[in-house]
């Protein structure tokens, strides 16, 4: 394998990391919406039994 393929395949190599990474970004930040949502929800719902 020549020099430019060798970088070749590591560039594409990085490029599918990354895209892994923005994919695994996106997927955190639904969570968190997702917990927060959750949480209010149960934050609600305990404060009304309080009372």
């Amino acid at each position: 394998m020549t020099q430019i393929e060798q970088n070749t395949a590591k560039h594409s190599e990085l490029e599918e990391i990354v895209g892994l990474a923005e994919s695994a970004e996106a997927k955190m930040k639904i969570l968190a919406q997702q917990a927060e949502k959750f949480i209010g929800k149960w934050e609600k719902t305990a404060s009304s039994q309080d009372t």
